[in-house]
């Protein structure tokens, strides 16, 4: 499995050197420029998108932890918009996949030929972000809330993490790709769980701030579950004790179609605006 893990830790500027070598016709600098315009366009979307609604550290849930009927509507509304939009980007990633790395008879030229069409799917990942964004500016729903409703739905209780991601089948083995062993990628599993883990406690403690009842019975297992989330970068709100959602139950088969593990981490790429301004963390995209 040398060969896999050599392939799936192989990072940008891995990407740029080795097209270069295999004379694909992709240079580094274009392959940067191209991925740079798009950066830009979302980065002014998701600006927009802040300025209405705050940023995601700033969202209050209610302070009875039960999502509103119409905010779930919203949300599913969202979601549906998204669902060809999320089945477009996991057919693409997909067919980017040689057949002889699904078998595990991958040699140097099949590498590249993988990288080269991996290299491509960038704008289209970066294109779902701005369809997303869009689809959120109108129906008046913040990025905060939307993600906060989106790990109630899909992964409190659930058989599902925020660091669900695209795999390629290689050697008879699922592996994830977008990963890498430093947890430095904008989609690495290790950076996802590590944001999503300072954004929800974020967000659970604002909704603390705004509990008046201090006898509440929701306050005391709100406590716990920050304390357990400060404990465990790896957890998911309300893991080992689910809150009542029955305006998320009733819309459950709806919300359940609409989900897709392959597409699932790139709703959990950079939240922040600085990350949008091209700093240099949103193009670091490794394998």
């Amino acid at each position: 499995m040398a060969r896999s893990k050599w392939l799936m830790g192989c990072g940008v500027g891995c990407i740029g050197i080795l097209l270069l070598i295999a004379g694909a016709g992709v240079t580094l600098f274009q392959f940067v420029q191209s991925t740079k315009a798009h950066v830009e366009a979302i980065g002014k979307t998701h600006e927009h998108l802040i300025s209405l609604h705050g940023e995601v550290t700033h969202y209050v849930p209610p302070p009875d932890g039960v999502v509103p009927l119409e905010r779930a509507l919203v949300f599913m509304k969202v979601r549906n918009v998204l669902v060809p939009h999320q089945a477009n980007l996991e057919a693409e990633i997909q067919n980017t996949v040689p057949a002889d790395i699904k078998t595990g008879d991958a040699g140097f030229w099949d590498v590249m030929v993988f990288l080269k069409r991996l290299s491509g799917v960038f704008p289209s990942i970066l294109d779902y972000i701005h369809f997303r964004n869009t689809a959120l500016v109108e129906e008046g729903m913040g990025l905060g809330e939307y993600l906060y409703i989106y790990t109630l739905a899909y992964h409190s209780g659930k058989n599902h993490l925020p660091s669900d991601g695209p795999e390629i089948e290689t050697d008879g083995r699922r592996e994830r790709i977008f990963n890498d062993d430093e947890g430095s990628g904008s989609f690495s599993e290790e950076r996802i769980m590590r944001d999503y883990n300072r954004s929800m406690i974020q967000i659970l403690e604002n909704q603390l701030e705004g509990i008046t009842d201090m006898s509440s019975d929701y306050r005391a297992a709100l406590v716990d579950e920050i304390a357990a989330m400060k404990a465990d970068v790896n957890r998911v709100i309300w893991q080992s004790n689910p809150q009542p959602q029955p305006n998320l139950d009733q819309l459950a088969e709806e919300l359940m179609a609409a989900y897709n593990a392959a597409v699932n981490c790139f709703e959990w790429g950079p939240m922040d605006t600085q990350e949008w301004k091209n700093d240099g963390n949103i193009v670091n995209i490794e394998f």
